[in-house]
């Protein structure tokens, strides 16, 4: 049963920036001289959006991903044996020849995703933009 008692009409001044257009609004939404206050009302939104890009949503699915198919994890052992090659994975640190028990700690309960090594094998394969910090968007 639909909770709106009528229809509401889609009417340019029911959203927080004037337009007809998507991109009349899209224009008003970045115009500087527009009003900040409307843009602040944004912000959660931007956010909201935003945080399905971030390192800590995207890397644990593209990594498990990646690992569920042969082809995947086949490629992801040639980038970890380059790193350990380059010297950029310790060789004291993991003494694993595996990528996916470097990727993974298989002692926690339930298993626990070092997301630090994700993030740096997926930038070394190309999948990830260097620089990318765990706090901000991908």
């Amino acid at each position: 049963e639909p909770r709106a008692q009528r229809s509401i009409g889609n009417h340019w001044s029911n959203f927080l920036f004037n337009g007809r257009q998507p991109w009349q609004v899209a224009n008003n939404a970045v115009d500087p001289c527009g009003p900040p206050d409307r843009r602040e009302k944004l912000k959660p939104y931007i956010e909201q959006f935003a945080w399905y890009f971030s390192v800590e949503v995207i890397v644990p699915r593209l990594s498990q991903h990646l690992l569920s198919r042969d082809e995947g994890c086949a490629a992801l052992q040639v980038v970890f044996d380059s790193l350990r090659a380059d010297g950029a994975v310790a060789m004291d640190e993991e003494q694993t020849e595996d990528v996916r028990h470097w990727l993974w700690d298989l002692e926690a309960f339930p298993a626990r995703l070092h997301l630090d090594r994700a993030t740096l094998l997926l930038q070394r394969s190309g999948v990830l933009r260097c620089g990318t910090a765990a706090e901000s968007p991908v």
